[in-house]
């Protein structure tokens, strides 16, 4: 096991648990670096530079992709959900319900979700606070690698609503340029591209 250099927040959620979904767990069976649960494969997550909010894309395993704001001990539901919907391994059409899975609404539903004609592999990106780019402004902007769309994510009166800005080459990653905080993004073959104003 070896020496730890690293410690574990005294306020993570994790510290004490005694249970997950209903079932009693011991103590020293829990992984108290844990901080939310329930995800499939988080690709890619960052905070928003100005609320903090930390956003996940989140890839979906047979109908949906998601967009998370994850929160401490959220339980985003896998692999009793997939999206907002009851996810059955045995059927991929998504019409039949598999007996004995928590329903979507005991978990933190993702803000956002598309299913398989938009993409199949969502990006998590990140926040673009900057004016340079007015398309994007404000907006959570993630892609899919899959179809290589780009969108920008934002709330409106409570409702998140996502808009495709661009399509381009199957992005694998965001980040920031620092010098100017523009949107980055990357591929896995060594392309970094910058996105601007049309």
């Amino acid at each position: 096991k070896g020496q730890a250099y690293y410690s574990v927040p005294a306020d993570n959620p994790f510290l004490k648990t005694t249970s997950h979904r209903g079932r009693p767990m011991e103590a020293g069976s829990v992984r108290t670096e844990t901080w939310a649960t329930g995800l499939r494969n988080a690709w890619r997550f960052s905070f928003d530079p100005k609320t903090g909010a930390c956003f996940a894309g989140d890839v979906g395993q047979n109908l949906f992709e998601e967009i998370d704001i994850l929160v401490a001990g959220g339980d985003y539901g896998w692999h009793d959900v997939e999206g907002n919907h009851v996810f059955n391994q045995k059927d991929a059409s998504g019409k039949k319900s598999a007996p004995g899975l928590a329903a979507p609404s005991d978990f933190k539903a993702p803000i956002h979700e598309y299913d398989r004609k938009l993409g199949n592999s969502v990006t998590g990106g990140v926040v673009y606070r900057g004016d340079r780019v007015p398309a994007i402004a404000d907006a959570y902007v993630f892609a899919d690698f899959a179809s290589g769309r780009i969108f920008a994510l934002r709330e409106q009166g409570g409702k998140w609503e996502s808009q495709q800005v661009a399509k381009d080459f199957s992005i694998s990653a965001f980040g920031y340029d620092p010098s100017n905080g523009d949107v980055l993004v990357a591929s896995l073959a060594g392309q970094i591209k910058r996105i601007v104003k049309k």
